[in-house]
């Protein structure tokens, strides 16, 4: 992606509001997102609330970098298909609220619950968090780290297909 050039270009209609840019860089959203996490991971660990001890450390900085990359290759090709803020903004946290919803603790959710969930990759993200942080434990961590590398990768895929279509129309 590092060829990709940026256009800052922002088209607009009068009618329909202002456009997304016809093309971005994912490295810029990957960046702002991991480090939002990092700052938060930071931020909780001054105040006592989140303790990884030693090398649990570099699994939960894993964690957060995977699930940042998903999500801004998710944000990229929703944003090119769509090229519209409004709708891009209201799915996005329509989305969201859902997904971190079915993400969260799920140990007293009926069963048919817990079961979708199981298909939702910031379920990994958050067990790989919850060990490395609370637990100092590595339990499942290579299953988690696979799901969100899978995930990552057909995010960011699915990103350029979305914007290389959108600069090609």
């Amino acid at each position: 992606m590092s060829g990709v050039r940026v256009f800052h270009t922002v088209s607009t209609n009068e009618k329909f509001g202002p456009r997304l840019p016809h093309s971005q860089n994912h490295q810029p959203n990957f960046l702002i997102t991991f480090a939002l996490g990092v700052a938060v991971l930071l931020v909780g660990a001054l105040l006592g609330w989140t303790q990884p001890q030693g090398i649990y450390w570099l699994s939960t900085l894993l964690a957060i970098a995977l699930v940042a990359l998903m999500s801004s290759g998710l944000g990229v090709a929703l944003g090119a298909a769509l090229q519209r803020m409004q709708p891009v903004i209201a799915i996005a946290n329509s989305g969201s609220i859902y997904l971190f919803f079915l993400a969260g603790v799920l140990a007293f959710a009926p069963d048919w619950l817990q079961d979708i969930a199981g298909f939702i990759p910031l379920t990994y993200g958050r067990h790989a968090l919850e060990m490395a942080m609370f637990y100092s434990s590595s339990d499942l961590l290579g299953r988690d780290i696979l799901v969100l590398t899978a995930s990552a990768l057909v995010a960011v895929a699915l990103g350029a297909l979305a914007m290389r279509r959108g600069i090609a129309s």
